[in-house]
Parts: C-alpha cells; sequence; structure tokens
C-alpha cells in the first residue's frame, strides 16, 4: 500500500542534498483569507492558488493543517458579514495529520512556551510570508506547491540556529521519508543540527487517501487549543479574554444589558459564554468581541471544553 511521502532537506554552509533540488515555487497569484472553516481553528488562514491547489495554516500553532485541490473557499457566508458564520471549501480536504507545533527549536518532546505569530508580507506574484517567533527564534514560512498536490513547506531563519531544530513527522510511518545529511530520524522526529539557515520539506497529498486517518477522541485540551487558546490563557495570563485558570467558581462582575452584577461562574455560565458570549460580558473586556461560537462547536465538543476549564485551578 502507498503511504504518504515527505522529502526534508536542508540549506546550510555544510549541507549535501540527497535528494536533488527541489521545483520552483509557483508563479501563480495566491489568494489569502482568513475564514471560519468547518472542524478548523478560529485563527486558520488559507491561502489559494490559481492552479487550484489550496492549504490552510494554524497560525496559533504554526501548524499547517490540510489542503484541496479545486477552487478556493466558497465566502458566501462571509460576504454577509462576520459573526462566526463558517464558509466551505470548494473541493475535497486532505488531512496533513502532523503534530501541533511540529516545529521546535528547544524540545522534540514539549510544545513551544510561546509563539508570535506576527502576521505575513507578500509580494506581487508570490506566495505570502509568514512570519512567527517561535520560543524567541524568528522563522519564515512559505507555502507553495510544485505540482497540484505536492506541498512545499519552506522554513527560512533570518538568523542561524544555534542548537538543533526538530520538526515532528508524527503517525507517518518512517520509510516513506527522504532527508538530507546532516539530519537524523527517530520515533517520528526529524533532528536538523544546529547552524541550518533553512530548510524545505516536500509532502506528497496524493497519496494521502491511502493512509488511515488517525482518528482521535474529541477532548476538552484539544477543543481548547484549536478554539480558545488565541484569547484566553490557561496559566493566569490576560489575553484578548479573561483566562481560564481557576475560572470555575470564580466569582466575575459582566454586563448585561449595559448593567453591571456579580455572577458565580458555572457550567451554565460557560455554555452561555460559548454560545453567545455577548450576553454577558466580563466586564474589562469589551474591547474586542467574541463571536458567537454555536455554529462552530457541536455540543460534545462545548462540553468537553466546559469540563477542560473545571480542571484549570
Amino acid at each position: 500500500m502507498k503511504t504518504l511521502a515527505i522529502t526534508v532537506s536542508i540549506t546550510s554552509s555544510l549541507l549535501m542534498s540527497i535528494v536533488g533540488a527541489l521545483p520552483a515555487e509557483t508563479n501563480d497569484t495566491p489568494q489569502v483569507s482568513r475564514v471560519l472553516l468547518p472542524d478548523t481553528p478560529t485563527r486558520a488562514i488559507a491561502v489559494g492558488f490559481g492552479s487550484g491547489s489550496n492549504v490552510v495554516i494554524d497560525s496559533v500553532s504554526f501548524t499547517p493543517l490540510y489542503i484541496w485541490h479545486g477552487d478556493f473557499v466558497n465566502l458566501k457566508n462571509e460576504k454577509k458579514g462576520r459573526g462566526g458564520k463558517t464558509c466551505t471549501l470548494n473541493g475535497d480536504r486532505m488531512n496533513l495529520n502532523l503534530p501541533s507545533f511540529p516545529l521546535r527549536v528547544k524540545s522534540a518532546i514539549k510544545a513551544p512556551v510561546e509563539i508570535n505569530f506576527t502576521g505575513y508580507t507578500r509580494e506581487k506574484g508570490k506566495a505570502p510570508v509568514f512570519k512567527a517567533q517561535i520560543d524567541g527564534v524568528e522563522t519564515h514560512l512559505t507555502m507553495t506547491f510544485s505540482t497540484s498536490h505536492k506541498l512545499l513547506l519552506s522554513y527560512r531563519f533570518p538568523e542561524k540556529l544555534s542548537a538543533p531544530l526538530y520538526f515532528l513527522t508524527g503517525e507517518i510511518d518512517p520509510t516513506t521519508i527522504v532527508y538530507s545529511e546532516g539530519a537524523t530520524l527517530k520515533d517520528g522526529v526529524v533532528t536538523i543540527p544546529a547552524n541550518a539557515s533553512e530548510f524545505t520539506i516536500e509532502i506528497d497529498m496524493a497519496l494521502a487517501e491511502k493512509v488511515k486517518a488517525i482518528v482521535e477522541k474529541v477532548s476538552g485540551e484539544k477543543v481548547y487549543k484549536q478554539h480558545c487558546s488565541a484569547c484566553h490563557s490557561v496559566n493566569g495570563v490576560k489575553l484578548i479574554g479573561p483566562t481560564f485558570k481557576g475560572l470555575m467558581g470564580k466569582q466575575e462582575v459582566v454586563l448585561v444589558n449595559g448593567e453591571k452584577k456579580t455572577i458565580t461562574v458555572g457550567e451554565e455560565y460557560l455554555h452561555s459564554s460559548i454560545v453567545t458570549p455577548q450576553n454577558e460580558v466580563v466586564d474589562g473586556y469589551q474591547g474586542v468581541p467574541m463571536p458567537p461560537f454555536k455554529d462552530v462547536l457541536n455540543a460534545e465538543e462545548i462540553k468537553e471544553v466546559i469540563n477542560y476549564i473545571k480542571t484549570l485551578k
């Protein structure tokens, strides 16, 4: 049975590729859109190419999520205004199944402590360059297609790495992974040596349908990471929204129709704050209105994320 194939190449002063040069970047002018898509983190960004190949990246974890081949996103709902309305793909989704936070600069075992997504830049006729600081390391990522189903992930580091970098391949069969001299592969982790200034990963998604999808049980932590982590911390740090740490049972002052009242946070309030968040807004957090998630999360996902919040003492 054919499996998902990945080619990894690294560029440094001492590097010699064993897989040959990768194809040049497409010249198609890409479309870039941040929209709400089914089963996709709210901070995801879609990139579409004139060739009909498209890719989505989660900006929070800096993780490429999936591709599809066909027209770009159906923006009918988006044109009617924001507020949690879900748009759809004009093609069949093909999941990359990469682990969250696949690029790690301090430890292959632990996810990065801090990822600061700083946006993207683009030049006419070229793919956008997504930028982030991963545990303080400036990282630039360009996503393009060498063929209709071959996704190229080109990472560049303005300052060469002072320590090894790790790329997690997850459950992909290691016999399908080809990597450059100087890198090592063990237990689903490609270790890239220090001093690398860039490296490129090519993923052949034409074989993806031959790979058995890994079905994960819905968990509150996973829902949090996909839909809540951009605005709500779990460690007490103040973000756009209140922290989830110690939230259950806490007394909060909320605004209801412009009037303040004190409530004790319980399951009913948490459910309401997810489904219709503007009914009771915590005082001090009126600046960035939270969209309703009633059409984003199903009943099980809402239940699980509430259960997760209850554990954050």
